[in-house]
């Protein structure tokens, strides 16, 4: 027996959006992190830079489900494109980190290019 009709067509569609939407976000996951990690050059950095989208993904599903017993994909979906805010957010931060530490490296004594090439490194 065969089965067809728009019930058929729309699981056919959802598994296949499902698959889609799992791949994108994982090669984004990685290209993500790659580049953060080309840009900060340590771990260390990384981790705090990638630490409030984890845990705001975390508590923002945590809350969903505790209070709606499930989390459904559109709201996921809405959830998940903010975190290109909290990543701004941590870049942010280690730049506006990074130009105070130049900064003071330049009105040190005897600082040149040098010293502001350790405080972007260190």
């Amino acid at each position: 027996m065969k089965l067809s009709g728009p019930s058929v067509f729309a699981v056919a569609a959802r598994a296949k959006i499902e698959s889609a939407a799992l791949r994108l976000s994982l090669i984004s996951g990685v290209l993500v992190v790659t580049l953060l990690l080309a840009v900060y050059r340590s771990l260390p950095a990384l981790g705090l830079g990638l630490l409030p989208v984890a845990s705001g993904a975390l508590v923002g599903i945590a809350t969903v489900a505790l209070g709606f017993g499930a989390v459904h994909g559109l709201t996921l979906g809405f959830g998940i494109t903010l975190i290109g805010e909290s990543v701004d957010y941590s870049i942010y931060f280690f730049i506006s980190h990074g130009r105070r530490a130049t900064a003071a490296l330049d009105r040190a004594p005897g600082s040149g290019a040098g010293g502001r090439r350790c405080a972007w490194a260190c």
